[in-house]
């Protein structure tokens, strides 16, 4: 995707800003939650739902193909042919067929990891001054990946469900102890 790189570049540094702004707790429920969400959705759940985005369907069906042809149609008629999301979207294509483990290579959009790791963004910066550029980041990420086709609308909700799910699970593993009182609200400071 070509949003993948500016994405990459976020996702470093908000796990970074995590760790050295962020309370010990907090920086254990991100990390585990980033971790199970990419385990459960980005390895269990793809695996078993593995998909391909609107822009690569003719890919795996015909039929499909032409129900999406208009974002094909839609991609070259408004992109020049050497753009990145183009350029990029041949490359995947062209990963399909051959059995050789390329960098970045292999299609699975189901669900969208892009939109998994940007919603434990928005779990994390709540009750912060970070919660409006977060949910800011998870939109733009959501639309425009639907809208150039990598991704069903689906794909973005589902990841954003599994994310939640893995939210909640690490903040149960992170709760204080029933004798620890106060540690709670220093959480959310």
């Amino acid at each position: 995707m070509p949003g993948s790189t500016p994405w990459c570049g976020v996702l470093l540094g908000v796990t970074a800003l995590v760790a050295i702004n962020a309370k010990p707790q907090r920086v254990g429920v991100f990390y585990t939650a980033m971790l199970l969400t990419w385990l459960f959705g980005g390895w269990l759940m793809a695996l078993t739902f593995s998909a391909a985005g609107p822009a690569f369907a003719h890919l795996f069906n015909p039929e499909l193909g032409d129900h999406f042809s208009g974002v094909a149609q839609a991609i070259a008629a408004n992109l020049p042919p050497d753009n990145s999301l183009r350029t990029t979207q041949k490359y995947l294509a062209a990963s399909v067929d051959t059995h050789i483990a390329l960098k970045g290579g292999g299609i699975s959009a189901m669900p969208s990891m892009h939109l998994g790791a940007a919603s434990i963004y928005i779990f994390a910066a709540r009750k912060t001054k970070w919660l409006i550029p977060a949910i800011l980041f998870w939109l733009t990420i959501f639309v425009l990946s639907g809208y150039f086709g990598y991704h069903y609308w689906v794909d973005g909700l589902a990841a954003a469900v599994i994310a939640w799910v893995c939210w909640c699970v690490s903040e149960f593993c992170f709760a204080p102890s029933p004798g620890n009182s106060g540690a709670e609200s220093a959480f959310y400071e």
